[in-house]
């Protein structure tokens, strides 16, 4: 059976693969602790979401139920939403090997991505990806906006797409551009590639990195484990 990735699942893959392997695979890894930025993250996400949901329902909570931060963000959101025909939030997304949409548990699922707000018009669309904490620029090379922008443009089949990190506490967003036939025959088979790397591999040897010291891997399961 094929193993569906996500960015993060291959992150972790690229990061150690017998990490990939414990976590995703085996499933020998306790549940993740939350720890506050974690927390806050997700409670922003879920705020924003709820803002979107009952903007669209025509249901609006007062700001007050709100934090700053998200308030802050509404204005952005209003524009965002008065600008596009159809908006909607933390949308899952599955796409196959051959980038078709299926359900996000189909059998043939091989790409996941939640797209937490998806602004579309009938030749565009703009996804946004809500972060926290400290600001920076979207710099990566074929990383998990490319990865967001592939996955929203097949399945929304439109030849252009924008794509954002947009971190709420900063009003600050790294956007990029993607065009069906600048970029999409590039990404794909990056992305192919990936896909096949994580699903023909055997032996998911593990590979010592910066975060060895936070993997809860035992030495029993690995090597290099800071653990016993």
């Amino acid at each position: 059976m094929s193993i569906a990735l996500s960015w993060s699942r291959w992150n972790d893959f690229m990061d150690c693969p017998r990490k990939f392997h414990l976590k995703y695979i085996a499933k020998s890894f306790p549940k993740e602790e939350q720890n506050f930025h974690l927390l806050k993250g997700a409670n922003l996400h879920k705020q924003l979401e709820k803002y979107v949901d009952e903007k669209n329902a025509g249901t609006l909570s007062p700001t007050e139920c709100f934090s700053p931060e998200v308030v802050d963000t509404i204005p952005l959101v209003d524009r965002l939403m008065s600008m596009y025909s159809v908006t909607h939030s933390e949308t899952q997304l599955g796409m196959t090997a051959d980038w078709k949409q299926t359900d996000w548990f189909a059998s043939d699922v091989a790409w996941r991505a939640i797209m937490d707000f998806i602004c579309v018009n009938p030749t565009e669309a703009l996804i946004v990806d809500w972060k926290s904490g400290k600001k920076y620029d979207y710099t990566a090379d074929k990383g998990q906006l490319h990865l967001s922008g592939l996955m929203g443009m097949e399945a929304l089949k439109l030849d252009r797409i924008t794509v954002s990190y947009v971190f709420i506490e900063h009003k600050h967003s790294s956007p990029i551009e993607l065009t069906r036939e600048k970029d999409l025959p590039a990404l794909k088979a990056h992305f192919d590639s990936a896909y096949d790397q994580v699903n023909s591999e055997k032996e998911f040897k593990p590979k010592v990195n910066e975060y060895c010291k936070y993997c809860p891997a035992t030495k029993a399961q690995c090597p290099f484990s800071k653990k016993f």
